[in-house]
């Protein structure tokens, strides 16, 4: 059986960093779409703009939505299971201090 020792403040931490370096990505990426837009137009070809607005819309801008889906779902998890943690070390915590004084109260 594996050791398990979590810290919810060392958790906490990384999820802080990971919050803020998603934000920052997100706030980079706001400009992406006219970016792509003035690509398009400036080939000054309807052909190829049409090829760039639709590898955009078809391939990449899926991928970075679902990517920003996966980092808040992720952190979300990592939320929830270190939370069911704290719970799990406080059960046991109240079950062994439980054991403890019944066993001293027992009469023998």
């Amino acid at each position: 059986m594996g050791n398990w020792n979590i810290s919810p403040s060392g958790v906490s931490a990384v999820l802080t960093k990971v919050s803020t370096h998603a934000t920052a990505m997100g706030k980079s990426l706001e400009g992406l779409e006219a970016a792509v837009t003035g690509a398009a137009v400036g080939t000054s070809s309807g052909v190829i703009g049409d090829a760039i607005n639709s590898y955009f819309k078809e391939l990449d801008g899926p991928r970075l939505a679902d990517m920003n889906l996966r980092i808040t779902a992720s952190c979300q998890g990592v939320a929830n299971a270190t939370n069911a943690y704290i719970k799990g070390d406080l059960k046991m915590a109240a079950t062994a201090q439980q054991q403890s004084v019944h066993s001293v109260l027992s009469p023998r």
